[in-house]
């Protein structure tokens, strides 16, 4: 007889089991590996013998000892090639009975992939030898002499009690719709958790009958296959009824209970009394009887009950309903194999009549015990999950698993629903699981078992394989914002700042702890127009993140500060340190405090004294429980960033006293973007008079009254928005609100207007504060990023990469500077009674520079943005590192509380209604600044002295004596906001240098920031403002008018003749 095939030398076999043949009368040999194979390549793997036990079998001996026997007819019958198993279909194509009794192959060879067989043609049939491969993977898991693959599949399954009320499994309809993701976050808790609400449906048949189909096809049972029905005892059972319903699972008088079931209220009954719905966890309710008495539970799961149907005849069922099922089975059904309970059968109103043969010997007296004990544990209130069902929701259950009942009720309801069987359920959440799941992570534990074996299947590799990225990580906030601090060491006395840095350092650590794991919790608002009456109530639910994160703006006095002002003009400087750092983890909760800020400082300058006591102790408020927030509305339809379109009217309800500050009013109109729908009050313009702007007023109106009803303001809808998802903005109808004038009737312009200039300035902070993150995300990338392969450098040492973001963080410091410094100037303004207030020449700058620091901070934070996002790679463009994230939030700055247009216009506006004295006060103050400069800036200095210049001339069009519409180019106003932008910055980065080198604990710092000053004065955007103004206050009124004209042309189209008309002129 032959000898076995080893292909390697007895040194080459070290580590690996010797293959052993037991003689057979047959010819065939066995081998291990590849003759090529060397020690220094070879891999340890299973080996093959063929089995001295059992004839016509082989013994595969794994890496680690086990061994388990497979026999030749069972390796024929599962051969996986495409002879004898459709790739498609996954159906064996082996007619088994045909195979050979005493098949044996030819040869066998073990191989570090798996394991090889050729077998002999069969001279019975047509069949001709072939060779078939089985991984070891395969065999591993398909073992049977004995089973190796022993591990218990992990149960995710959720047991739950009634404490599940605060935090139910919940889907989205448009979610469910929308995507086969949907699907799968929707399946995924039903098997979870046993069932699932589902939110936002339309309350017809049709779109809950197109839901369920979403999972699987409708089961048909005698109660018809979609249900829509009331209480009308049609198919002569009590769920067609009014009465109590105890907890229970349906259809136990099928041998395969229904799997799934969904029932949808499409309207309620009309007295509105009784009907709420009652669910259990039966595991849940089983392991609990399991523990207390073990004896009742091992009853429950042998003694075999029986159950029926038996309903009087119907127009499709004349002949009456029979129902029993085949087989009797037990209340707990197990898997066989691993005990698992994977059913629940019960249902004291089907149950059959027990006895009969089986229930001697006393099964009768234990069988009631049983009953009362699991029944007591149904009917206790720590099990029960009541609800009552709304018109829009629907719940969806696993009838294995979860029992259901309700409470009887008057008058009729209809519902809508069905049934789908539990394999159709099962086999697409299988599907989606295995598409969507966390599959690499079971695919790795798998992973790590077989290689205890010696089993690496061929051609995977796991994520967790191979190069591993590094995660980055963020250093502390406060801690880590070095330019940030320093220019607030500059602005603020030294007690104030020991102040602002001790409470900054307690703060970090909330934003790492408590801010970052509400982050992770926010979703978008949603929106319920109606409740389960019918009746409008516009009920806004917002996430737990967003809620949370309210609480802790409000703890950390964002809007308290300010207003409490314990250090004077500094209080805005703190507090604005404390956004800076709130807003990356704050989830855009910033906005409603910004309107909140700006709205207490509207009532301190134009409120009665009734208000002040009213508002003011509540929107500076602490104490997250007593604390409100405000909204503003002013955006409409005709008008957008033009208010002089306003259409909202309000009318007095008294014309005695109609122009007194405090007045009722009632206000009827339509709001066409308001953000912080979630705020208790708002600030809003309506027209009390004549058009244009000067017939607008200010109110106060709550939004609701104090019985918590809606005070006539209504949600048309909530906005789809392209960022700032989690902040709840809605398009408000306003009917009959009441309300309160602000100020003086018709200068609603005036009194609005306070309340804007702080939430420009916040807008400023939080793009500054964007730009400066994603900053930070670069820069810790770049700590842990190697480039040039697993050897290669750091990318912070790419000399390429640190000069393209030396740019971005450029952009970042000179807007730190001006929004600071800008912010130390609207806390002078605030000053009290008994405080020093500012000058004029710093009230002048202020009304100059607020419009031109939010378009400034706008435009340059964002674009920087993408910049941060680039410097990543692939993995800045990923939503879970943020940045996209932080550009769709940011961008809504260039729009929000004007666009660049607009605040160019206001700037002109300033320019012009001032005389030119605001202009005048901010060169004069840059002047006094660029004089203090020593020779070695000299360059930098002459560049803005010249920019200096150059404004002048541009604004000296808009004087009175010399304005012309025809002379004045509509293109200059954007120019002259960013040439004051760049010059303002400029100087202000000026002002650091200065500092630092005249003060000796910054002096470390003083050459960096020269070389900043230096960089930005002569940086591309700066020159290119400069250069653009400069060109085109030079050309003449002709050629100006000329170029507006082709601008236009190439906008909206060419005009063939009319353009080389154009361009002959020019």
């Amino acid at each position: 007889m032959p000898g076995i095939s080893h292909g390697r030398s007895a040194a080459a076999l070290r580590g690996v089991a010797d293959v052993a043949v037991v003689p057979r009368p047959t010819r065939r040999s066995f081998a291990t590996g590849n003759a090529n194979a060397t020690a220094s390549t070879l891999r340890a793997h299973p080996t093959v013998r063929e089995d001295a036990q059992t004839p016509r079998a082989v013994t595969v001996t794994f890496t680690n000892g086990k061994q388990t026997k497979f026999h030749y007819l069972w390796l024929r019958d599962h051969c996986r090639d495409v002879r004898s198993y459709h790739p498609a279909t996954k159906q064996r194509l082996v007619d088994t009975p045909t195979i050979l009794h005493d098949l044996t192959p030819q040869n066998v060879e073990a191989s570090a992939d798996g394991l090889s067989f050729s077998w002999p043609a069969d001279p019975s049939s047509s069949s001709s030898a072939y060779t078939s491969f089985f991984p070891w993977a395969f065999l591993l898991e398909h073992s049977y002499e004995p089973a190796l693959d022993d591990r218990i599949p992990p149960n995710d399954k959720i047991l739950w009690t009634s404490e599940i009320a605060h935090d139910p499994p919940m889907v989205e309809y448009d979610q469910v719709m929308g995507s086969e993701r949907g699907v799968y976050e929707w399946v995924k808790r039903i098997h979870q958790f046993g069932f699932s609400f589902v939110r936002g449906i339309p309350p017809t048949p049709e779109a809950t009958e197109a839901l369920l189909r979403r999972i699987a096809f409708i089961r048909d049972t005698h109660y018809g296959g979609f249900w829509d029905f009331t209480a009308d005892l049609k198919h002569g059972d009590l769920a067609y009824s009014n009465v109590v319903l105890n907890s229970h699972t349906d259809t136990t008088y099928f041998t395969d209970p229904c799997g799934l079931q969904m029932f949808h209220l499409l309207s309620p009954s009309t007295s509105h009394k009784g009907g709420h719905n009652l669910l259990v966890d039966g595991f849940q309710a089983a392991q609990t009887l399991r523990t207390s008495h073990p004896e009742h539970y091992d009853f429950l799961s042998t003694v075999l009950l029986p159950s029926h149907a038996s309903g009087t005849g119907s127009d499709s069922i004349p002949s009456g309903v029979h129902l029993t099922p085949l087989v009797l089975k037990p209340v707990f059904n197990h898997d066989p194999l691993n005990g698992e309970l994977i059913q629940v059968r019960w249902n004291g109103d089907d149950r059959g009549v027990v006895g009969g043969q089986g229930w001697a010997g006393g099964k009768m007296e234990r069988w009631f015990e049983a009953l009362r004990a699991w029944e007591g544990i149904l009917r206790s209130e720590k099990s029960q999950l009541w609800t009552k069902m709304e018109m829009g929701t629907a719940i969806i259950f696993d009838n294995h698993r979860v029992l259901h009942g309700r409470s009887s009720f008057v008058g009729e309801r209809r519902l809508c629903g069905a049934y789908i069987n539990h394999d159709d359920y099962r086999s697409r959440y299988i599907g989606l699981h295995n598409q969507f799941g966390p599959k690499e992570e079971e695919r790795r534990k798998r992973a790590e078992w077989e290689k205890g074996f010696g089993v690496v299947r061929k051609g995977e590799m796991l994520i967790s394989e191979g190069f591993q990225q590094t995660p980055y990580t963020l250093p502390p906030a406060w801690d880590s914002a070095t330019p940030l601090k320093a220019v607030i060491r500059r602005l603020v006395p030294k007690q104030v700042y020991t102040k602002i840095d001790g409470d900054c350092k307690v703060f970090q650590e909330r934003i790492a702890g408590e801010m970052t794991d509400l982050h992770g919790k926010l979703g978008e608002a949603k929106l319920t127009k109606y409740d389960q009456w019918g009746r409008r109530v516009d009920r806004l639910e917002t996430s737990e993140g967003w809620r949370g994160l309210k609480r802790v703006a409000a703890e950390e006095g964002l809007v308290e500060i300010p207003m409490k002002r314990e250090d004077g003009p500094y209080s805005r400087v703190h507090m604005f340190a404390k956004t800076y750092l709130f807003t990356p983890r704050g989830g855009v909760v910033g906005c409603p405090m910004a309107m909140t800020d700006g709205a207490q400082r509207a009532f301190t300058l134009f409120g009665t004294d009734q208000m002040k006591r009213d508002y003011l102790p509540l929107l500076a408020s602490r104490n997250p429980d007593t604390a409100i927030t405000a909204a503003q509305w002013m955006t409409e339809r005709p008008g957008g960033s033009d208010v002089s379109l306003t259409e909202t009217v309000a009318k007095p309800v008294s014309s005695s006293n109609a122009t007194a500050n405090g007045a009722e009013y009632i206000i009827d109109g339509f709001k066409w973007f308001s953000s912080a729908t979630d705020g208790d009050m708002s600030l809003a313009l309506a027209r009390t008079s004549g058009e244009g702007s000067r017939g607008l007023s200010t109110f106060a109106i709550p939004m609701r009254n104090p019985d918590g009803t809606t005070n006539g303001i209504y949600i048309h809808r909530l906005k789809n928005k392209f960022g700032t998802k989690y902040l709840p903005t809605a398009e408000l109808s306003i009917n009959g609100a009441k309300a309160q004038l602000v100020g003086e009737l018709g200068r609603g312009v005036s009194a609005i207007a306070s309340m804007l200039n702080i939430t420009r300035v916040h807008s400023a902070i939080s793009c500054t504060t964007g730009l400066g993150h994603c900053l930070a995300i670069a820069r810790a990338f770049a700590q842990v990023r190697h480039v040039g392969g697993k050897n290669g450098g750091l990318l912070l040492h790419n000399e390429m990469h640190t000069a393209a973001l030396a740019q971005s963080e450029l952009v970042h410091r000179a807007l730190l500077h001006f929004c600071f410094n800008t912010a130390l100037l609207l806390g002078k303004s605030e000053a009290g009674v008994n405080e020093k207030g500012p000058t004029h020449s710093e009230s002048m700058r202020l009304r100059l520079l607020t419009p031109v620091i939010k378009t400034f901070a706008a435009d340059l934070a964002t674009s920087e943005l993408t910049k941060c996002m680039e410097a990543l790679g692939g993995q800045g463009y990923m939503v879970e590192n943020e940045i996209g994230t932080f550009i769709a939030d940011c961008n809504v700055e260039r729009i929000w509380e004007g666009t660049t247009n607009t605040l160019a216009l206001d700037v002109v506006r300033v320019i012009h209604g001032t005389k030119g004295k605001a202009l005048a006060a901010f060169a004069e103050w840059a002047q006094s600044i660029f004089s203090q400069a020593p020779k070695k800036h000299a360059s930098s200095i002459a560049e803005l002295i010249s920019d200096l210049e150059l404004l002048g001339q541009a604004v000296a069009l808009y004087q009175p004596a010399k304005i012309s519409r025809a002379a004045v180019d509509p293109r200059i106003p954007r120019l002259i906001l960013y040439l004051i932008g760049y010059i303002a910055s400029s100087a202000h980065l000026f002002e650091q240098v200065l500092w630092s080198a005249s003060t000796r604990e910054e002096q470390d710092n003083a050459e960096l920031d020269a070389f900043a000053f230096d960089m930005w004065v002569h940086s591309g955007a700066a020159r290119a403002t400069s250069l653009s103004l400069r060109d085109m206050l030079e050309k003449s009124d002709e050629v100006r008018s000329g170029e507006r004209k082709l601008e236009e042309l190439l906008v909206y189209g060419h005009g063939g003749e009319r353009v080389a008309k154009l361009q002959a002129k020019l």
